[in-house]
């Protein structure tokens, strides 16, 4: 959760400043404000978690739902959720020969024992027997965003983002 502190001095300044305005119009100021932070913040959250994995964007994008700010709420939510990722999400290279490499961090590519591909779906085998036979998963989205330097790299971008549109949106509903 982000919070915002005000200095004592701070705080009567804005309250002087928020006082030319109506209340519904801070309202709508601040839920638009908080929208583009959140937007933000999974831009950023989503670098930097491809800093560490080898997924690409538009898997983690849709992971990342976007609870949105309404001048009722004024308050809006990043929520991560979703399954285990199937190995093809990430990076892989078969050998016929060896069986499949995935790599599912950056620079680490491992063989996984006993491992095939079938029209680009991945599986392995549970012992030597034929069968059972299971398919091959990664971490889910929540597992990778849950790393202290992506928490701080979407809450640092989200805040500097929510601090530069506030003053924009009051000015808007000023002239509007």
């Amino acid at each position: 959760m982000i919070t915002i502190e005000f200095v004592n001095d701070d705080y009567h300044q804005v309250l002087d400043a928020l006082s030319k305005f109506r209340a519904d119009n801070v309202r709508r100021a601040v839920s638009r404000a908080a929208n583009r932070a959140a937007v933000t913040g999974r831009k950023y959250g989503i670098k930097e978690v491809q800093k560490t994995y080898t997924i690409d964007a538009e898997t983690l994008r849709g992971a990342v739902h976007i609870q949105r700010a309404t001048p009722k709420t004024m308050q809006a939510t990043l929520q991560i959720r979703g399954p285990m990722e199937r190995a093809e999400q990430f990076e892989v290279s078969v050998d016929s020969a060896k069986g499949v490499f995935v790599s599912i961090k950056k620079g680490r590519s491992t063989l996984v024992p006993r491992s095939f591909s079938v029209q680009g779906k991945l599986f392995a085998r549970v012992d030597k027997s034929r069968y059972p036979i299971h398919r091959l998963y990664g971490p889910s989205a929540a597992q990778m965003f849950d790393n202290d330097d992506v928490l701080e790299a979407i809450e640092q971008h989200s805040m500097e983002m929510y601090q530069k549109r506030l003053p924009h949106e009051l000015k808007w509903q000023e002239t509007h």
